[in-house]
């Protein structure tokens, strides 16, 4: 199945993502090559690995409305429900709470402070 949904490109990526563990990833390409959609996937490992564990994990953006375009849709196909952010900009995703901040101005700082976030 893997063969038939992803590029080389984005199964050497899964690959990696999977046997090593990276702190942080690093994607380059073009428009459309498919880096987000990979990016999720691996966002969607990593945090159902957390399973009902209550971890909170960010996702962040320039503004709400990017993050809502350039990643809550795509995530919303890939789980397969719809994501309605909470009051305090958060969503619930396998039993952990993944926290929405957007970054425009300088004060956007002051949503993440002290935000207990898991680390890896």
């Amino acid at each position: 199945m893997i063969d038939n949904v992803f590029s080389p490109k984005q199964r050497e990526v899964l690959t990696a993502f999977v046997k090593d563990t990276p702190k942080k990833m690093v994607l380059d390409g073009a428009k459309r090559a498919g880096k987000t959609y990979v990016c999720l996937f691996c966002f969607i490992i990593l945090v159902k690995s957390f399973k009902n564990k209550g971890v909170r994990f960010i996702l962040g953006g320039n503004t709400y409305s990017s993050i809502r375009r350039n990643v809550l849709d795509d995530l919303e196909a890939l789980i397969g429900r719809q994501i309605a952010l909470s009051k305090d900009g958060s969503f619930e995703l396998f039993g952990n709470r993944i926290s929405v901040l957007e970054g425009s101005n300088k004060a956007s700082y002051k949503k993440a402070r002290g935000l207990k976030v898991g680390s890896l």
